[in-house]
């Protein structure tokens, strides 16, 4: 089926969505030039670009993955912590591990690259 619009491009995108935590890729990939053309062509990131980070909205740091667990600090709006793990509660809620202890999923905003955070027990 072919599509009836032409692709509007990268400005009329950005104008739409933004460029919050976009990053530029290749719209269209050549399946013909093979795989170890296919890997020149991606750029990798390595582990030091862009860590991944939270950024606080007035969110309690717990001493543990749980609401149950003590609270040792608070990231303020705006303030930032480097994730250093990540594991999920009982109910299914991913908690992160930062430097001061743990943050729930859904109280802060992830930014950077967060593709390879390792899990943590608890």
């Amino acid at each position: 089926m072919a599509l009836s619009a032409p692709f509007p491009g990268e400005d009329a995108i950005s104008e739409e969505v933004g460029d919050a935590g976009v990053i530029n890729v290749p719209v269209f990939l050549n399946l013909t030039m093979g795989t170890a053309a296919m890997a020149e062509a991606t750029p990798e990131m390595s582990a030091t670009d862009g860590a991944c980070m939270v950024m606080g909205r007035n969110t309690r740091i717990r001493s543990g993955a749980g609401t149950d667990f003590e609270q040792v600090g608070s990231l303020a709006t705006g303030d930032t912590a480097e994730v250093t793990g990540q594991t999920t509660d009982a109910n299914g809620f991913t908690w992160y591990q930062i430097s001061q202890g743990f943050v729930r999923g859904d109280v802060v905003t992830l930014t950077g690259n967060c593709t390879a955070i390792p899990m943590v027990s608890m």
